[in-house]
């Protein structure tokens, strides 16, 4: 909400927020680097620090506090300020499951219980818990959220091969970690559309940790949903009605103009799709930059320092030039193709694996005037490896339980054209 989407640019660059409590308030991420350009899908994925500071100094910490009321925090947010989506105000682990049952719920929220029924001796109801369900956010928006937590490719540049504890083998599941300052707590929070939990990791001593959460709260999180899932049916998170894939830049998450060079495509809601055209891509082969507020002077200086030491050119706002809209729009868009085809060569579809190792070869082609930038190969819904030349073919050396596996294969293309296929393979 807020005019925000899962594409929506944010310059993750070291930014002084100005002075609370006489100092100045300038975060950190928790490994001490800075991305650049990311998108909010890929902030909130990776958790950064400072794109989540960004995005509350934009939509207000009013606003903000006001949303976790709706959705069931009930501790007091007092005096955090922009800390606050950094944990900067205790909130509860039970406050925490309960804000996600709501997005689990797509957006409606139940009050907590911890007693449903009390009855006498004689089965006479005493007293009874009375649902009084209440819808609280925009479901499309409650989707855009579950698209960016159930996607782990996207967090994989943070967290690499321990992302994986944020997944589960055989079902979608949306999931997010958070670790407090020098390790002092660690927090996993995750649901499927009937099941949420939620693992909070620390000494009651106050001795630090070491480690962030996806290796402490993490595992423990996979494990209990692993076994307490075990034998249900697989769900699948809903898409509302008006949500929609559309194709934007790649840097600038707004229509492709003239001048972009890559896009992708995202999730959007019906009330948060795209009407302008990419405006950081100029003539010449030229790339700029600019801050989320750029008559914010400290915002548009980080950014303008950051961009000018990466390689970008850096033109102030009342100089850049008018950007031409593309000249052969289609449905506002400029025609990126069709998605690439994915043909698995071998093994075949539902064959055994007697040993290993063994070799996935696959044939992907892409649409005419395309061009394949990279394949992934997921196992079991956890990603192994990404290749991003030919020949496409994945080395297996490592021998999995018996059972089926399967073995997915995503394509993308330069214009952000994506392709998906599967096969199941049983290992004896």
């Amino acid at each position: 909400e807020f005019g925000q989407s899962p594409a929506t640019l944010r310059l993750d660059v070291e930014t002084n927020f100005g002075k609370y409590g006489n100092k100045d308030y300038i975060p950190k991420n928790y490994n001490g680097q800075v991305h650049g350009p990311v998108s909010i899908r890929q902030a909130l994925a990776g958790s950064l620090n400072i794109p989540a500071v960004k995005t509350l100094d934009l939509i207000g910490v009013d606003n903000a506090v006001q949303t976790m009321r709706d959705v069931g925090i009930t501790s007091p947010l007092k005096d955090c300020g922009l800390s606050l989506v950094l944990g900067g105000c205790e909130v509860t682990l039970v406050d925490h499951v309960s804000g996600y049952a709501t997005f689990a719920n797509e957006g409606v929220h139940h009050d907590t219980a911890g007693i449903l029924k009390i009855e006498d001796s004689n089965g006479n109801v005493l007293e009874e818990y009375k649902d009084q369900s209440k819808e609280v956010l925009d479901p499309q928006s409650v989707y855009e959220l579950i698209s960016i937590m159930t996607d782990n490719e996207s967090r994989q540049f943070t967290f690499g091969s321990s992302s994986i504890y944020l997944t589960l083998p055989d079902r979608p599941v949306a999931a997010k970690t958070g670790t407090t300052q020098n390790f002092h707590d660690g927090w996993a929070v995750g649901f499927t559309p009937s099941l949420v939990a939620g693992v909070w990791t620390g000494n009651n001593d106050g001795t630090l940790m070491k480690m962030d959460a996806v290796m402490t709260a993490a595992p423990i999180w996979k494990q209990f949903m692993s076994e307490a899932l075990k034998g249900t049916t697989v769900e699948q998170f809903p898409v509302p009605d008006g949500i929609q894939n559309i194709v934007v830049d790649a840097l600038s998450g707004k229509l492709p103009g003239a001048y972009t060079t890559a896009t992708k495509t995202d999730v959007f809601a019906s009330f948060s799709v795209p009407k302008e055209y990419d405006d950081l891509h100029l003539a010449g082969g030229v790339t700029t930059l600019h801050s989320e507020r750029p008559d914010n002077i400290s915002w548009e200086q980080a950014v303008a320092t950051w961009a000018v030491n990466h390689g970008y050119t850096y033109i102030p706002k009342g100089d850049m030039p008018i950007t031409p809209i593309p000249s052969q729009p289609i449905n506002g868009q400029i025609d990126v193709g069709n998605p690439p085809t994915i043909n698995v060569v071998s093994p075949p579809n539902d064959s055994t694996i007697d040993q290993v190792p063994f070799i996935i070869q696959t044939h992907v082609s892409p649409d005419t005037n395309n061009q394949i930038t990279r394949v992934d190969l997921l196992i079991d819904g956890s990603f192994f490896q990404s290749i991003n030349s030919y020949p496409y073919s994945f080395q297996i050396s490592q021998q999995l339980p018996a059972g089926v596996h399967t073995f997915a294969i995503h394509a993308v293309d330069d214009k952000g054209n994506t392709a998906d296929t599967s096969i199941k393979l049983r290992f004896k």
